[in-house]
């Protein structure tokens, strides 16, 4: 059933009006069943994977996206989606503001490698280096969307480390930290 789903994905890019569905690899929030129903109801899971020689990071913003780096993995959640779902995402990861771009990845299920749409920051290399506090509540949804598709406990982790220590970061000290690195940033 998974090898048909796959077969029916037409996966270059084409303008709007002529795209066909085609597979997105989500590692954020898109994780999310439930985030996923309210941004995209016509979209479908299809499968958890894998993405080699990639880390997920946190942004200077607080949001999450994907550094190459090997031996690494980042797993995910692959999505069909439907042309308007793929505009509707364009526009809830900022696009056309150039804070994400859009790419085409291999990512693994099972022993089969599929080419996927993926949204990775603009300007990933800035922060490369930096440990970021992610945005209230943001990695917590994301956490909880790993656990539920029964992710390695090791992704789990590195998950769960980069969630803020509740004493030194409470939720009012938190924010305000938040919004000195989001001010710190000059990306957009």
């Amino acid at each position: 059933m998974l090898l048909l789903i796959f077969s029916e994905f037409q996966l270059s890019q084409r303008p709007p009006c002529q795209m066909k569905n085609r597979l997105y690899f989500a590692y954020g929030s898109n994780m999310d069943r439930l985030q996923m129903a309210d941004r995209c109801p016509n979209s479908t899971f299809v499968s958890p994977a894998m993405l080699t020689d990639y880390r997920y990071k946190i942004d200077a913003s607080g949001f999450a996206t994907i550094l190459t780096e090997t031996d690494a993995n980042v797993w995910g959640l692959i999505w069909q989606l439907t042309p308007a779902c793929e505009v509707t995402l364009d526009q809830y990861e900022g696009v056309d503001k150039g804070i994400y771009r859009k790419e085409m990845i291999e990512v693994k299920v099972e022993h089969e490698f599929y080419s996927c749409l993926v949204y990775i920051l603009a300007y990933q290399q800035a922060f490369a280096d930096r440990k970021n506090l992610p945005y209230l509540d943001y990695q917590e949804w994301i956490v909880q969307a790993a656990k539920e598709s029964a992710f390695p406990s090791s992704y789990q982790q590195e998950l769960d480390s980069w969630l803020p220590d509740p004493v030194q970061f409470p939720p009012e000290v938190w924010r305000t930290e938040l919004a000195k690195q989001r001010a710190s940033r000059s990306f957009y």
